[in-house]
């Protein structure tokens, strides 16, 4: 199976709306904001992202997989920084249903205070 990397994929906000939550975790939202500030997985709706990657062939499985990036700082021993791809691979097929183009929808979440 060939593999391609740097997939130029635009990773949007799931809900472009969503406010920044004043809490630092999902535990802490009181049951009258749940839907405000959660999805229903119980995640916070501002750190939730998804991508699209479409022309994949339908039935067939590929692993997908997100990575971050960080150039560094221009001071000596900031290094750049990547996660590491294998660790958050996730194995996906796509179900075409009424399309000749089956596309695959990934979500992610990310948090960029941590």
């Amino acid at each position: 199976m060939p593999c391609e990397f740097g997939i130029e994929t635009p990773i949007l906000r799931s809900y472009p709306d969503a406010p920044l939550p004043p809490y630092d975790s999902p535990g802490e939202v009181p049951t009258d904001s749940t839907d405000f500030y959660l999805t229903e997985n119980g995640d916070f709706k501002y750190y939730e992202y998804e991508l699209t990657i479409s022309n994949l062939l339908e039935g067939h499985e590929y692993l997908v997989s997100v990575s971050a990036f960080d150039h560094g700082a221009f001071v000596p021993g900031y290094l750049p920084l990547e996660s590491c791809p294998s660790e958050n691979a996730v194995e996906a097929t796509p179900l075409g249903d009424c399309c000749d183009d089956p596309t695959l929808g990934i979500s992610t979440i990310q948090r960029t205070d941590g």
